[in-house]
């Protein structure tokens, strides 16, 4: 029981595709969302860390992380091989009123031609993989 109530709430691990295109790999994906960063104009925003220990890989970064800034780096040239793939972006806010705010996000990309089961299964393992490295971001 507990194992499936686990299950239920983290999901499992989801194996990854035999033929993985290389833009879904860690090095493209650090390039690609690094540049989208510049061209996007967020002069302070940067990759921060990138989790590929399971299917899909997960970029994590700074300096940025609302609705509109998610909008404004897909319509770049360097996120131009990404725009008809899945994508899950997460943003948070640390800080505030006490403290300078921070902005942090999480940004998990892959292929649109996941089947319907795996895409479920995806996203559930991606919000609990980002909900863990939310966890670990500093508190003011």
């Amino acid at each position: 029981m507990e194992r499936e109530l686990r299950t239920l709430d983290q999901g499992e691990p989801v194996p990854v595709p035999a033929s993985l295109d290389a833009r879904f790999q860690e090095a493209a994906l650090v390039e690609s969302i690094g540049k989208a960063l510049a061209q996007a104009g967020f002069e302070d925003a940067s990759v921060s860390s990138i989790d590929c220990t399971e299917y899909p890989c997960i970029v994590y970064g700074e300096g940025m992380g609302a609705r509109d800034d998610f909008e404004r780096l897909s319509v770049t040239s360097a996120f131009s091989d990404y725009r008809t793939d899945r994508q899950q972006a997460f943003g948070w806010r640390i800080g505030g009123t006490d403290a300078p705010e921070k902005r942090y996000f999480g940004l998990a990309l892959y292929s649109r031609d996941e089947s319907p089961e795996r895409q479920e299964a995806l996203n559930q393992r991606i919000q609990y993989r980002s909900r863990q490295m939310q966890q670990t971001l500093p508190r003011p």
